[in-house]
């Protein structure tokens, strides 16, 4: 069992089907998601939102694992991507992407 704070799927599809594209256009945009945890951001972004490309940066791998095994399970291999590791070592990430999600 996973115990994980995060975006409920009500505040996912306003976040992604009326805040964000008030402010940019998913399918042209990259969605950033530092501590991604189980990656419902990440998913939320690439299924609800239409965004072109979402990057998770989690620090716990066995959190990355799970991400990953979903990123397959559902076919997202093209839209989603997950970066193990501290978001201190990819910066880069963080500079190319239009949205930056921190929660």
């Amino acid at each position: 069992n996973f115990i994980s704070h995060s975006l409920s799927i009500p505040e996912l599809r306003f976040l992604m089907s009326a805040a964000l594209p008030a402010v940019c256009t998913p399918s042209s945009s990259s969605l950033c998601d530092v501590g991604s945890r189980l990656g419902a951001v990440l998913f939320g972004a690439s299924i609800l939102g239409g965004f072109r490309h979402a990057v998770g940066v989690e620090f716990n791998p066995d959190l990355c694992k799970v991400q990953e095994a979903a990123v397959g399970a559902f076919g997202l291999e093209k839209s989603v991507r997950v970066v193990c590791g501290d978001v201190l070592d990819n910066t880069q990430l963080i500079a190319d992407a239009q949205v930056v999600v921190l929660h």
